[in-house]
């Protein structure tokens, strides 16, 4: 009688080997009906998507049988198996004629003289079902016990082969997926040891270097990257860990010679179970062209209206224009003088977000929107003045206007109010039906002067400038509370406030966010 630890290593000897799901299934099946001959042994996986069990291994029951269990759903009630896969443990079922777990089953269990039966869950290692263990008896066993232990062993291991080969078909489908990303990628890509040589390599690498692909694939990243020395190249692999990335840009030299810009996305990854890097490598020539045709495009030139000026990235004039000499007698600085010092606040911000950023400033009786712009790969910014005094005129006509029609339409919102309140204190001639269409006008007229009040704000809103200022959300909200102050003790309401940070914003639209906030409550 074999040991159940030899069918076990059996078992694992196939799966090490590489053989299927089924030939390995099948021997753990053979096991079981080879030590107990009146048993029949039937393995089912389990569909995730269906909640489905389909037969994966049963090599003595019946065709017919193994048609009407395939595909058995999990449930409380679908035989033995479908039971125990939903209850997560084993099922034993002493008389199949009369157990209602087999209703499904009957004529099977009479056709075939099948007595007894019992399922064990197939586990993964996080307690997932994976499938099911089914022994049937022709017979009462006489050791019933030792047989349970004895399959229950043998289920342990098919759940180890499940589970791994699960694990190996999505490596299998990762690495496929990848593969056909290279294939089909527009950029370069390359995958390489810690030492720098090439493991694999796409067809559009072979083709922006000139080099076939066993070419490439005996050569190493200095062979092809002239831009960086080696041991500068280890330090950057050595800066990466799994998962992690950096792009930089370096030059490619090809076969014939010739190099070009690239920019490179480097990333460490874990391909074969082997721990190596993936570059993917995207030619710049292109975009290098751009970049110097725009900036000699946007050369300072005198005949330029307005001021433009270039400054370092330590905040030091390099450069101005004819139209900039307004700017030069405001604040009265030359050429190697720092900019001044309410534009380096500005300045430090374009610097740490990398991002351009805009601010206003009033010359000589003109409002001017400047926008200071980062070069990419240069040490010094670019600054564009723009003439913006007719659009604030506008803005303030708005503002007037706004006033205007807002104290206009006030005034006979008011008088409907007080009028409506005389009538609403006459206490004869009036009937209910008359009170509520006076209440109604009111209610209606107090809308309307709630929504002008609104426009105006909102108008208010519109026409500031987009300046963010340094604000003190504990000073803003205390402000607004004492403005509020009547409001709040006629409502005997409590405000508090705690911990509220300083932050940049707008400071009018935020006092109004915080009156809003406590009105409404």
């Amino acid at each position: 009688m074999k040991e159940a630890y030899i069918i076990q290593n059996l078992a694992l000897q196939k799966f090490a080997q590489g053989c299927s799901v089924n030939e390995v299934m099948d021997v753990l099946s053979n096991g079981i009906e080879e030590q107990f001959p009146d048993s029949l042994c039937s393995i089912l996986v389990l569909n995730d998507e269906e909640k489905s069990l389909y037969s994966c291994s049963s090599p003595s029951l019946p065709p017919e049988f193994i048609q009407a269990i395939n595909g058995l759903k999990v449930g409380p009630m679908n035989g033995s198996c479908g039971s125990a896969a939903y209850k997560k443990e084993l099922v034993k079922i002493e008389d199949m004629r009369k157990d209602p777990l087999c209703k499904n089953f009957r004529s099977y269990v009479s056709t075939y003289k099948l007595n007894s039966c019992w399922s064990h869950p197939i586990f993964s290692s996080k307690n997932e079902v994976l499938g099911t263990f089914a022994v049937y008896n022709k017979s009462p066993s006489k050791n019933e016990q030792h047989k349970i232990n004895f399959t229950s062993s043998l289920a342990n291991v098919a759940g180890i082969v499940l589970e791994g080969k699960k694990a190996i078909g999505k490596l299998a489908e990762s690495e496929d997926r990848f593969k056909s990303i290279m294939t089909q990628a527009g950029d370069a890509f390359f995958v390489h040891d810690f030492e720098g040589k090439f493991i694999d390599v796409n067809k559009r690498a072979c083709l922006s270097l000139g080099y076939s692909r066993e070419e490439l694939l005996n050569m190493s990243v200095p062979d092809v990257e002239k831009n960086f020395r080696p041991e500068k190249l280890v330090n950057i692999w050595e800066e990466l860990c799994l998962g992690s990335s950096i792009t930089v840009q370096g030059e490619h030299c090809r076969k014939d010679g010739t190099r070009f810009p690239v920019e490179v996305n480097l990333g460490q990854i874990k391909m074969n179970n082997q721990n190596c890097f993936l570059a993917s490598v995207r030619d710049i020539t292109q975009r290098k062209k751009r970049e110097k045709q725009i900036l000699n495009e946007s050369k300072f030139t005198t005949e330029n209206p307005f001021p433009v000026l270039r400054i370092s990235t330590k905040g030091e004039l390099l450069y101005f224009n004819t139209s900039s000499k307004i700017l030069i007698q405001k604040y009265d600085f030359e050429i190697g003088n720092d900019i001044p010092l309410e534009w380096k606040e500005h300045l430090c911000k374009v610097l740490s977000s990398k991002k351009p950023a805009e601010f206003e400033d009033y010359i000589e009786g003109k409002w001017y929107v400047f926008s200071i712009i980062p070069v990419e790969g240069m040490n010094y910014l670019n600054i564009y003045g723009l003439d913006i005094t007719v659009r604030k005129n506008v803005e303030k006509d708005l503002d007037d206007f706004a006033q205007i029609a807002s104290h206009d339409l006030q005034e006979p919102l008011r008088k409907i109010n007080v009028f409506g309140d005389m009538l609403m204190e006459i206490t004869t001639g009036i009937d209910e039906k008359s009170r509520d269409c006076i209440l109604r006008m009111q209610q209606a007229s107090k809308r309307m002067s709630r929504f002008i009040e609104d426009l105006l704000d909102y108008s208010k809103i519109s026409a500031q400038s987009m300046s963010y200022e340094t604000v003190d959300l504990e000073k803003t909200a205390k402000r607004i509370c004492e403005q509020l102050d009547y409001l709040i003790k006629s409502n005997n309401a409590v405000i508090n406030t705690s911990n509220l940070p300083k932050l940049d914003g707008l400071k009018n639209q935020l006092d109004q966010l915080f009156s809003n906030l406590i009105i409404n409550a």
